[in-house]
C-alpha cells in the first residue's frame, strides 16, 4: 500500500506565485503531493511542507552540492529521485527559477 504524504497547499501557492513569470506552470495531485510540471514535463513537487526538484541519478551530485537531501517517505525503502530544495533558494525568486530551468531541461531531456 502506498502511503499519502499531503502536501502544503500554503508551500504550494507561494511556489506558484515565485513561479508566476514561467508560462505553462501547471499542476496536478499524485498520490498526496502536488506535482508541478512545465509544457507538460514534471520538475518538482510540493510533498508534505517540502518543495522538491526531480533531478536524474546524473545529476544528483550537484543538488548534493548546493545543500539539498533527497526528500525521504517514512516507511519507503525505495530512493525517489527528488531533492528538497533549501528555503534560501525558495524565497530567492532568480535562484529558485535558475533551478527549476535546470531541473525541467534534465527532465526534458530524459523524456
Amino acid at each position: 500500500m502506498i502511503q499519502s504524504v499531503a502536501y502544503s497547499a500554503s508551500m504550494a501557492a507561494f511556489i506558484l506565485d515565485q513561479l508566476s513569470e514561467f508560462d505553462a506552470i501547471s499542476t496536478k495531485k499524485m498520490f498526496g503531493a502536488l506535482a508541478f510540471y512545465h509544457h507538460g514535463v514534471l520538475f518538482g513537487a510540493v510533498m508534505g511542507d517540502q518543495f522538491t526538484l526531480r533531478a536524474l541519478a546524473e545529476y544528483e551530485s550537484k543538488y548534493l552540492a548546493a545543500g539539498m537531501q533527497r526528500h525521504v517517505i517514512s516507511g519507503r525503502k525505495q530512493r525517489m529521485p527528488y531533492f528538497e530544495v533549501p528555503l534560501g533558494i525558495i524565497e530567492d525568486r532568480e535562484a529558485l527559477a535558475e533551478w527549476v530551468i535546470a531541473a525541467y531541461a534534465d527532465a526534458k531531456h530524459k523524456a
